[in-house]
């Protein structure tokens, strides 16, 4: 009789299933933390938005995304009348962020 153990290369079906489940938890633990990190961000965005249209009477370009948009930001800034030098600068470091 020959008692010798056979080695097979590979995974047996239960540490497969194992493996999966494990990802399977930690993509559903990202999927949540991701979500709610998404929700979080848009109340933030929500909030800021409403603030700065109730508390500010400055025209601002809402988006950035060319030299002309700039030279058109930087006009605007030139040409609005600031009340107080905190919005003058509040101005200058969202076009120096661009």
């Amino acid at each position: 009789m020959n008692t010798r153990r056979i080695h097979k290369a590979g995974f047996s079906a239960v540490e497969l299933i194992i493996i999966v489940v494990v990802i399977a938890i930690i993509g559903a633990l990202g999927y949540v933390a991701y979500n709610s990190f998404q929700n979080k961000n848009a109340e933030t965005s929500k909030q800021a938005s409403t603030e700065s249209s109730t508390a500010s009477d400055v025209e601002t370009v809402p988006m950035i995304d060319s030299a002309d948009d700039l030279q058109k930001a930087e006009q605007a800034l030139d040409q609005a009348d600031l009340e107080s030098n905190d919005d003058a600068k509040q101005l200058e470091s969202e076009l120096a962020a661009f």
